[in-house]
């Protein structure tokens, strides 16, 4: 469903057939007989909302987790469009999601590609299943936006190997299962070479997990410390020293998805219900708002069609170039809301400069590495943007959102 003209990407549009508005009517009965009507309901933040076991085995038991995977490990082998459907209904919806959300949307896709058959079978039915819940170890204190910084380092030790070194922002770490981590396993040349994905047991000794606290008391993010944590060659997950095609490769997963889009929608549709009648409106500004949470849902209506299968995947092709798109704005709001943060104008115009950079310096990257092996059938992950939509809903409660003069800057 895409086609490029003059070095340029097009979507065409695409809406769901027969049997995927059927799968959509059925995961929407099922959400509300399980979670209840919408009315009254508190929003939850899409795929950093709760985290319930027992809600992730219910839809691994119908069949909605692991849903591209090989029938023998306990996948249903439908499309990727498919996924789409179920996980942006979830989102809409605010289930409690956390558990799950990982290791189907990117690890069970990264270990049926990557892994050895023994790896699959024993991992694979278990996320299929929702049993599973992983997490995925990339960012460290020093190594955030550089990943290939990274120093966490793991030493062979006979036939096995000993890590050591520390993980940060680890979504869910306190409670899931296992972490998927990058861990250096050689010195070259080149940073990104010489780094291996290793499977380590969350709970294995020499391995700790403190959570990292913000500001309402919550936790999702977590600091993970491995302490000579030995593991067995089984851990190696893929080839020794491909550990960044195989990450990169990955992180196509977390982009192409509805999760940042959709992730904040149970706390903006929460507002409209709340907006008028509580009063947070003042008067006159209501057309304003009303405009100004249009443009929105315009926009997101064209993510969504920019991130997801229906427009751009049900042709198979790679992901990465569409996925990479609608990243980072969720639903392009950050105009509204990047004037009013405390920085100058100047460095506003620095940072435009540098996105429009982006594509140069990405087709030079790739022009001297070779584009990732691709993981496909592509379920769509990422970090819910619940603040920025706080600080819209806050300045349309001060009639300050929906201006002409915002939407310019």
């Amino acid at each position: 469903m895409t086609e490029r003209r003059g070095g340029g990407v097009r979507f065409g549009w695409a809406e769901l057939t027969t049997e995927e508005l059927s799968l959509q009517a059925e995961v929407r009965a099922f959400l509300a007989a399980e979670l209840g009507r919408d009315a009254g309901r508190r929003p939850g933040l899409g795929m950093n909302g709760a985290a319930s076991r027992d809600f992730s085995r219910k839809l691994g038991a119908r069949g909605w987790l692991g849903m591209a995977l090989p029938k023998r490990y306990g996948g249903a082998e439908r499309s990727a469009v498919d996924r789409f459907v179920v996980t942006e209904e979830l989102l809409r919806y605010g289930a409690p999601v956390g558990h799950h959300w990982l290791a189907d949307r990117q690890t069970g896709a990264v270990i049926n590609r990557f892994g050895t058959p023994q790896q699959k079978a024993r991992f694979l039915p278990g996320i299929a299943s929702g049993e599973l819940g992983f997490s995925v170890g990339l960012s460290e204190p020093g190594a955030g936006s550089d990943l290939a910084a990274i120093r966490t380092r793991a030493v062979r030790d006979g036939d096995g190997w000993v890590i050591s070194g520390q993980k940060v922002w680890t979504t869910g770490a306190h409670r899931n299962d296992y972490i998927v981590a990058l861990c250096r396993t050689s010195d070259e040349p080149d940073r990104r070479d010489g780094l291996t994905q290793f499977i380590v047991s969350l709970s294995a000794p020499g391995l700790a997990v403190h959570p990292i606290a913000l500001l309402d008391g919550s936790a999702d993010f977590n600091e993970v410390v491995f302490d000579d944590v030995a593991v067995g060659p089984d851990a190696v997950l893929g080839d020794l020293g491909r550990g960044w095609s195989q990450t990169t490769a990955e992180l196509a997963l977390e982009r192409g998805g509805p999760d940042r889009f959709m992730s904040i929608y149970p706390v903006v549709e929460a507002f409209l219900r709340e907006m008028e009648p509580a009063g947070l409106v003042p008067p006159g500004r209501g057309e304003s708002a009303r405009r100004f949470l249009g443009r929105a849902t315009a926009r997101r209506r064209d993510d969504r069609h920019r991130g997801g299968p229906p427009g751009a995947r049900r042709d198979g092709h790679d992901p990465g170039v569409p996925a990479a798109l609608p990243h980072p704005p969720p639903v392009g709001l950050d105009p509204r809301v990047r004037h009013r943060h405390p920085v100058s104008r100047r460095a506003g115009r620095d940072r435009g400069r540098r996105r429009r950079q982006r594509p140069l310096a990405r087709d030079r990257l790739r022009r001297r590495h070779p584009p990732a092996p691709l993981i496909g059938p592509f379920p769509s992950v990422s970090i819910a943007q619940s603040t920025r939509w706080r600080r819209v809903a806050a300045g349309l409660a001060a009639g300050r959102g929906g201006s002409r003069r915002s939407a310019r800057r």
